[in-house]
């Protein structure tokens, strides 16, 4: 399905949100999270036989996410860091925000695979921080409030855009 010209107006309407986007601590975060052995990039672009998309999602839920409710796994890491419910509002949005617009057309369909094939490992790699609860806490602030906020707002088009920055400057 193509991107609707409400969801461009919308888009083109939060521009001004995107400068704030481009002055975004993520380039710092992936500073705190690299080491000089373990680069997000190498851990994200490994070649894995346990994505977790590859075992099933096509728009069905995994077995996994029907025990947690869903696989959105660097809110989920954020959101458990805040010691947030799983079902609060940023992951019911988030999850709504997939399941209804992300899974709705083809290119979509094709980030979230792309997203569970590397959050994961960012995950893994984060938690192996011992300054992980702040990164945790920065991508929260940084990432997932304003895209929740884009997302109630009806910017849909700038919510993708922002994670989607938000996920390759993290794998960078």
């Amino acid at each position: 399905m193509a991107v609707s010209k409400e969801d461009r107006d919308a888009y083109e309407k939060g521009r001004e949100d995107q400068a704030n986007i481009d002055r975004s601590p993520i380039p710092l975060i992936s500073e705190m999270i690299q080491g000089p052995e373990d680069s997000l990039y190498h851990l994200a672009h490994s070649d894995s036989e346990n994505s977790a998309y590859d075992k099933g999602r096509s728009g069905e839920q995994l077995d996994s996410d029907k025990d947690k409710g869903s696989s959105c796994f660097l809110t989920t890491a954020c959101v458990e860091t805040l010691g947030l419910p799983d079902d609060c509002d940023e992951l019911t949005t988030l999850r709504r925000f997939r399941d209804t617009y992300m899974l709705s057309f083809e290119k979509g369909r094709a980030e979230v695979k792309e997203y569970y094939d590397k959050a994961p490992k960012i995950v893994k790699a984060i938690s192996a921080k011992p300054n992980a609860p702040m990164i945790y806490r920065c991508i929260f602030n940084e990432v997932i409030l304003p895209c929740v906020r884009f997302i109630k707002q009806g910017h849909l088009e700038l919510a993708r855009t922002t994670y989607k920055i938000a996920l390759s400057q993290l794998t960078a």
